[in-house]
């Protein structure tokens, strides 16, 4: 493959934005250590036995709402002692206090051990533990009306209508402990309903799916490729050389500019940093585009070489869906085998996912939506299956270079997810073939990423 001298140039950036990022010590948002991505995953299971403990649907089966409230309480308690956080100690001893436990002298002893970490005043950190105290304690503390004020700024998501329901019966007011209790048991319902419904039509595209899967396999095993209705390899006009140039120009701009970017807030109190990651990502992919088009009309190629085209939309939009259903069934398998080897893993996981669990705001949401289901598919798509899948198929059959530029998508993304997104990047290579179109990878990328949004969304807040 005949690189040109620039590809070099933009390999080496990369390179050392790799490493200079690598070496940026990280700290979560909280100040705490960062969160790993076995932390994440248990920090949602905990969330979803959270509200199946506390919701209206499973009040006729008390033997499951108090199963499910022990194992939120469990991994909060292992959480609480794993990680100096002191909202995954609040919320053990929230759930504590409902399953009609003891106060666990050791999680406050934590709690307090995790104040001081966050240099909290010793009045402030003594009126929490006061609080707690009174709540859910023995003792002779005492509740205080200024006690909903400080619950309050807890951010304890849904479990804070539990605590100020607790505070509301200390305090004598039965009225405020009904209402919100209600608002939790509402909450809660409202989840499992929204979540359900999220799964039900998962669950139906991949059945759907399932027997897409089967037909690709019979297409591709008879070679009776018009069952699937692919269209015949497009001639590549652009070079292998240039592709790949304009691949790395479009990873180590993205990558140069988040690591000065990032240097550059850490020296600053920013509210939210959703709005700049929407701005490099957009502005690094769009810098991109121009650069690739740039390089294939050299060539006197055009997007049209990158699989950029608008002909058969409406075909090749559904065309995604179903690319998506078929890869369902590949991906949750993908997804066993990664926890059964990942499992227990320290590396990070997608930054996007503790922002969307963190931020409150209904805007960084929507921004956060921009993000995952929007930029990563036109601009992941645009490059992976765009450019460098692209260079592998001008050199390599197709089952090589989608199984080449997915593998290269998975090395991207966190170590513990590069099992299933070496099958998704897989299986948008494969759609990208049969179609000789990157829409229908954007639409599948789109859902996948929709779905992640709609799931985590309704476990963490904006959608109630």
């Amino acid at each position: 493959m005949n690189l040109p001298k620039t590809a070099y140039l933009w390999a080496a950036l990369l390179i050392l934005a790799i490493v200079v990022s690598g070496r940026i010590e990280k700290k979560a948002p909280d100040g705490a250590a960062p969160l790993t991505g076995t932390n994440f995953q248990e920090v949602i299971g905990a969330e979803q036995q959270t509200r199946l403990g506390f919701s209206s649907l499973l009040a006729s089966v008390p033997s499951r709402s108090t199963e499910a409230l022990e194992s939120a309480y469990k991994t909060y308690s292992k959480l609480a002692l794993q990680r100096p956080v002191p909202n995954s100690t609040r919320r053990a001893l929230i759930i504590g206090g409902a399953l009609k436990k003891p106060l666990a002298e050791k999680l406050v002893a934590d709690l307090k051990s995790d104040l001081n970490g966050l240099k909290t005043p010793a009045i402030e950190r003594d009126a929490e533990l006061r609080l707690w105290e009174a709540l859910y304690g023995a003792g002779k503390a005492k509740a205080e009306p200024g006690d909903e004020a400080r619950i309050k700024q807890m951010e304890l998501g849904t479990l804070e209508d539990r605590a100020l329901a607790d505070l509301y019966t200390k305090l004598g007011r039965k009225a405020d402990a009904e209402t919100a209790t209600t608002r939790l048991t509402s909450t809660a319902t409202s989840y499992l309903l929204k979540a359900g419904t999220t799964m039900l039509f998962m669950l139906l595209s991949g059945l759907f799916g399932v027997g897409l899967l089967v037909l690709f396999l019979v297409a591709a095993c008879t070679r009776r490729w018009q069952l699937i209705g692919r269209i015949a390899t497009q001639p590549q006009r652009v070079p292998p050389g240039p592709l790949l140039d304009a691949f790395l120009f479009y990873m180590a701009l993205y990558r140069v500019v988040g690591v000065i970017l990032g240097f550059a807030v850490s020296k600053i109190n920013l509210s939210s940093p959703v709005p700049l990651l929407l701005l490099v990502q957009f502005g690094t992919g769009a810098g991109a585009i121009f650069y690739a088009l740039w390089r294939a009309r050299q060539y006197e190629g055009s997007l049209l070489d990158l699989g950029w085209t608008k002909k058969n939309l409406a075909s090749n939009i559904f065309y995604g869906y179903a690319g998506w259903c078929a890869t369902l069934p590949v991906l949750i398998l993908a997804g066993l085998i990664s926890q059964k080897i990942f499992h227990g893993s320290n590396n990070a996981p997608n930054p996007v996912l503790p922002l969307l669990a963190s931020d409150k705001s209904i805007i960084d949401r929507l921004l956060i939506f921009c993000l995952a289901a929007i930029g990563a598919p036109l601009f992941e798509e645009f490059f992976f299956r765009g450019t460098l899948f692209a260079s592998f198929r001008k050199t390599t059959p197709w089952v090589v270079a989608a199984l080449l530029s997915g593998a290269i998508f998975a090395m991207v993304h966190p170590l513990q997810d590069w099992i299933p997104i070496l099958a998704l990047g897989f299986s948008f290579g494969i759609i990208r073939e049969m179609r000789q179109s990157l829409v229908p990878g954007i639409v599948a990328h789109f859902f996948q990423n929709t779905m992640a949004f709609l799931m985590l969304s309704s476990i963490f807040g904006l959608i109630k």
